[in-house]
């Protein structure tokens, strides 16, 4: 990779629940990144209006984690694209009735041991007593990148992440959809401006590259994948699925992780400097999560 480190595989998938693929030689270092999305509210495996299982939900991506981390020589890295609190009858509960205590996204988030996430646009239709207090409450960065401080180029939320393990240093770009104006009422979204992710993504991917030094560059975005979705064109400005724009016309990513659109992606794309980029998407409630493997090989000191 960059500096340290060779990237001798990724690979990924996200089949409904069903881990499956080749590995590559046994390498010094091996990661492996399982992406959640538009999860909305599935937190626990039961459906709140029949009392019957699901087979989708945050309870049974817990268990798939313990078992991923049981498993010697490889580390684990959860992390959620965004849309989680607003969907069924726990997250409500927690939104807006029982306020006192930590919200129920917190708790469980904070118990699996995510070490980052994205802002969605579902998540701010809450409104802000609702998702500040969500932001205090998490363990790790909650990161949206273009979502700025109205009139202003300060970020409203974190815009990046740096997470270390086994000596390896990655950073998580975040990004959300930018067409919240088009959807919410202003009072649920107060203060707060959303800029274009293809000029946000160049300007913090420059910045995170030159300063943090890190081995992987990953997208955390909520956005899908079409840009021509209901008619967009991929030339204009705040595109509302700009995940492969990004990845095409910004240099830098390793693996973008899209979410937003609810659709389970694999592909590749080349950005400008003709490196690789993987861009991994899944369904939402739970019911897939993405997942990249990485294993990598120490070049030895810079």
């Amino acid at each position: 990779m960059r500096n340290r480190f060779i990237l001798r595989f990724l690979l990924s998938f996200a089949l409904s629940g069903f881990f499956i693929g080749s590995y590559a030689q046994k390498e010094e270092i091996s990661l492996k990144i399982g992406v959640t999305t538009d999860v909305h509210g599935a937190y626990f495996p039961v459906d709140w209006y029949s009392g019957k299982p699901i087979y989708g939900s945050l309870s049974q991506v817990s268990t798939w984690a313990r078992e991923q981390r049981a498993i010697a020589g490889q580390t684990v890295i959860l992390l959620d694209n965004g849309d989680l609190i607003q969907g069924d009858p726990a997250s409500y509960y927690s939104n807006y009735i029982d306020v006192e205590k930590p919200n129920v996204a917190a708790r469980i988030l904070n118990y699996m041991g995510y070490e980052a996430g994205s802002i969605g646009n579902h998540d701010l239709e809450t409104g802000h007593p609702v998702y500040d207090k969500l932001n205090r409450e998490f363990n790790f960065p909650w990161l949206s990148a273009n979502s700025v401080k109205a009139e202003s180029d300060e970020p409203a939320f974190k815009p990046y992440a740096i997470i270390e393990h086994s000596g390896v240093r990655i950073a998580v770009l975040g990004l959300t959809t930018p067409k919240i104006p088009d959807w919410l009422p202003p009072a649920l979204w107060s203060g707060l401006e959303f800029r274009d992710m293809i000029k946000t993504a160049r300007k913090w991917s420059e910045y995170i590259l030159i300063h943090e030094k890190p081995d992987l560059l990953i997208g955390l975005f909520h956005a899908g994948v079409d840009a021509t979705y209901g008619q967009q064109q991929s030339d204009k400005p705040l595109n509302e699925n700009a995940t492969q724009l990004v990845a095409e016309r910004v240099p830098g990513f390793d693996v973008i992780f899209a979410g937003h659109d609810h659709k389970n992606w694999n592909l590749r794309v080349a950005d400008p400097a003709g490196d690789s980029v993987l861009i991994i998407g899944s369904e939402s409630r739970a019911s897939e999560i993405g997942i990249a493997t990485i294993s990598l090989k120490r070049q030895g000191k810079k």
